[in-house]
């Protein structure tokens, strides 16, 4: 057997055994032009998963997957043949540089992934020295893919976030003072960095930044201090301890804080307060998962989700989904050179973050800000 196809996930049941990694659409009925291949290298860990099990740490991956393929079946209701090939890989350099030198994977269109960074270089070199395009789906680092052609990140990297977060700000508030708290892990501290830059470069100023942990709480009450809060116009935390942002709260409530504070998702992930009290302290949520579910298209995908797996689609469904339709879209006007049409001033409907917009950048430059209006979470800035 070629060892290509040893690589290639074969049948398996993801839940209750009506559906499968590998649904190959026959072709014969589709224009050859119209078809194309997309290589999906992912760690699926296909020898490891339990039919039975009830939760597996790869389920954002699966989940993703599985928004692919429902539409690639809507794609081929437009006579575009997109064909998954869903290739298990995980932190294995070797085992990749074996898929990367197999002339059955050279024949790709598209490539997505792979999900670990020390992986995303050698795609993106890949990329560059074949052609063909790929997308990295779930990260926010860019470093290798600035320095190529033909890899985009699904995501906005950390300086969009940063930029596009705080070009808010500094349009719908005036006072050009923050504290930044964050916690020691990477993500948060890019992120505090990346921010800390940007509000210096649009000329604000920083009255503190602090990297705590759990047990830094005297750190903690020096940055929120009532001085430093009398005269800050915006607090940015990005902390995943929620003692920590229990702490936070609790000293925003006794200073009487007026001011915007600037956050992730998480908060709301684990109810920090009641939504009046999140409203009333100005909250503002920056992410990219935010699902409208009054908009008519979500619903119906939900719906059709929901039917075929019997349980909610997350957002990393939703994503898959999204993003093969727009490469549906892209293949479809420029079939050799997909990634040059996001170049070009125009939206792409999508699900959750309403277009994408690249320009001649990398990563997605539009980034969501959420907040709470009469008890209702809405999207704050406005994604032009």
């Amino acid at each position: 057997m070629h060892k290509m196809k040893k690589l290639l996930i074969g049948i398996l049941i993801l839940f209750s055994g009506i559906n499968t990694f590998s649904q190959v659409v026959n072709s014969d009925s589709l224009l050859k032009r119209n078809s194309f291949t997309v290589s999906v290298l992912m760690p699926f860990q296909a020898s490891k998963i339990s039919v039975n099990a009830s939760s597996r740490n790869n389920q954002f991956v699966l989940d993703y997957y599985e928004g692919l393929r429902m539409a690639k079946d809507s794609l081929l209701k437009r006579n575009l043949n997109f064909k998954l090939q869903a290739i298990d890989i995980e932190k294995d350099t070797n085992k990749l540089f074996t898929i990367l030198n197999d002339d059955e994977f050279k024949k790709s269109h598209l490539i997505i992934g792979p999900v670990y960074s020390q992986l995303s270089q050698y795609i993106c070199v890949f990329s560059e020295q074949t052609g063909i395009p790929s997308i990295i789906p779930f990260t926010n680092a860019n470093d290798w893919v600035l320095k190529t052609e033909k890899t985009i990140l699904q995501e906005p990297a950390y300086a969009t976030i940063a930029e596009k977060s705080l070009d808010y700000y500094f349009n719908n508030f005036s006072i050009d003072t923050c504290i930044i708290i964050s916690s020691k892990q990477a993500k948060d501290t890019i992120l505090a960095n990346q921010f800390a830059k940007y509000f210096t470069k649009r000329l604000g100023v920083v009255l503190d930044k602090k990297k705590l942990d759990r047990s830094s709480s005297w750190s903690l009450s020096k940055a929120l201090s009532p001085e430093n809060m009398k005269k800050a116009g915006l607090i940015i935390v990005f902390h995943n301890d929620a003692m920590v942002r229990a702490n936070i709260m609790s000293m925003i409530e006794a200073a009487n804080f007026q001011n915007p504070i600037f956050t992730n998702s998480e908060w709301l992930n684990e109810q920090m307060g009641s939504y009046e009290q999140l409203e009333k302290r100005k909250i503002h949520f920056i992410t990219n998962d935010f699902i409208d579910r009054s908009q008519i298209k979500v619903e119906k995908f939900r719906s059709k989700y929901i039917q075929e797996k019997g349980f909610e689609p997350s957002s990393f469904a939703y994503k898959g989904y999204e993003m093969l339709l727009l490469m549906g879209k892209l293949f479809e006007e420029n079939r050799f050179n997909p990634l040059e049409t996001l170049k070009k001033d125009q939206n792409f409907e999508a699900i959750i973050q309403n277009s994408y917009r690249y320009y001649d950048k990398k990563d997605n430059q539009k980034v969501t800000i959420l907040k709470f209006d009469s008890g209702k979470l809405i999207q704050a800035n406005t994604l032009e």
